[in-house]
């Protein structure tokens, strides 16, 4: 999964820890392009889009790619050699 959420630069999750909620997640990474955290945005199942394409999904990516940049970083330089 590691790999996946790398390369496609985000996560997405429908009904897997609690059946009602769907979340999309973007890696953060800092200025050694090590992960630092992920931004998460939780919706409910049934309505939240969950399609790498979708409103959420550009949201969160535009959003983590922000802070990424604001700590320094240009992205998954080091993960990707782990």
């Amino acid at each position: 999964m590691r790999r996946h959420v790398i390369a496609d630069g985000m996560a997405f999750t429908i009904g897997k820890s609690v059946r009602e909620f769907a979340a999309v997640s973007a890696p953060i990474f800092d200025h050694r392009g090590r992960l630092a955290i992920a931004m998460t945005l939780v919706g409910s199942a049934g309505f939240m889009d969950t399609t790498p394409d979708g409103a959420p999904a550009r949201i969160i990516r535009e959003a983590a790619a922000e802070v990424t940049r604001k700590l320094g970083g240009t992205g998954p330089r080091a993960a990707l050699s782990a």
